[in-house]
């Protein structure tokens, strides 16, 4: 009963390759009549990195405002952490914040690894750091709108 149940024929598994002899006399290797399929292997697409800010489509004050913005919340950062804020290569962040350091917008703390600086913001970098995100701020959403009720005139609740 057993040998009937599992047959050859009704296998629950899938056929096995069968192998034959080479056509060379003593070479002794076994082939596959059917070699399995290989699924493709996924290639991965990775662009190269811009070379320039404008081949990123930036521009230096699109990247000064983030970098003010995210040292303004960091208190501090390497140059290699703002590039990976950024998603941009070290040389340009670098670049831009070396451009910093000469308006005195931002200084440096220390030194990190790699030749790389800890910069953190200015008072006068602050300041701009704080003007730039509130114009992003405002700019979005008006502070008063006229179809509130109450848009800030004193003189109308008298």
């Amino acid at each position: 009963m057993f040998k009937e149940r599992f047959s050859r024929s009704n296998s629950p598994f899938k056929p096995q390759p069968e192998f034959s002899r080479s056509d060379r006399a003593g070479a002794g290797t076994a082939l596959l009549d059917n070699p399995p399929h290989e699924q493709p292997t996924r290639v991965e697409f990775k662009p190269l990195p811009p070379a320039s800010l404008k081949d990123a489509g930036l521009n230096d004050e699109m990247v000064d405002s983030i970098a003010l913005k995210f040292l303004l919340t960091a208190g501090s950062a390497t140059g290699a952490q703002c590039a990976n804020l950024l998603g941009l290569p070290h040389p340009l962040v670098v670049e831009r914040l070396a451009d910093l350091k000469r308006q005195q917008l931002v200084g440096y703390v220390g030194a990190a690894t790699m030749g790389d600086f800890t910069y953190t913001l200015s008072d006068a970098g602050r300041d701009r750091a704080h003007r730039t995100s509130a114009g992003h701020r405002h700019s979005r959403r008006p502070r008063h709108s006229r179809a509130e009720p109450d848009c800030g005139r004193q003189a109308d609740r008298r």
